[in-house]
């Protein structure tokens, strides 16, 4: 009986142990960015009298970088952005969407689409969209919640997208000429 339940209770420790170390990248270190962000709802941007920035994290190594917001309950953020040979892949969306955005607003209305934003269960997408007050073209973030609680949708412009391709390629330079950030 009791050989069991020492068993179980390795197997269990065995499973949290590998379960948190598998998910961790290390520390990082919080930077302020010039990413902006605000919410997105029935159509277009609800601007705010202070404009919300998302905090560029960045591992002590450069590789990792992540833009997430702390909502207390939950977060909403970005997938990691690598720094390393996977820097193209995980820039795609971004650049895609630049593309995406200085094609005319009728021709962006005809091609706009849903984009996976990584192996996060579908759980966080993007989203390609247009305001529909200003004919602005939008990145949007969506993070779903449940089928209970209403998606999170979060809209970047173009400056904004281009602030933080700015930001991913000058840690990157950083990390190449090993110089601090």
């Amino acid at each position: 009986m009791i050989k069991n339940i020492s068993i179980w209770i390795s197997l269990f420790a065995l499973f949290l142990i590998t379960g948190c170390s598998a998910v961790h990248p290390g520390h990082m270190t919080t930077y302020k960015s010039n990413v902006s962000y605000e919410i997105f709802y029935e159509g277009s941007m609800i601007h705010s009298y202070v404009p919300s920035y998302y905090p560029m994290r960045v591992t002590d190594d450069k590789v990792i970088i992540s833009f997430v917001v702390d909502l207390g309950y939950d977060s909403i953020g970005f997938p990691f952005i690598y720094t390393d040979s996977r820097i193209t892949e995980s820039t795609r969306p971004f650049r895609e969407f630049l593309v995406w955005s200085k094609k005319p607003f009728i021709k962006r209305q005809e091609t706009k689409k849903k984009m996976m934003a990584g192996t996060t269960w579908d759980v966080v997408y993007y989203r390609e969209e247009n305001d529909l007050k200003t004919q602005e073209p939008l990145f949007l973030l969506v993070r779903h919640f449940g089928y209970f609680y209403p998606d999170l949708i979060y809209a970047f412009t173009v400056t904004d997208i281009e602030h933080l391709l700015d930001d991913v390629y000058y840690v990157k330079y950083c990390k190449e000429h090993g110089l601090p950030l």
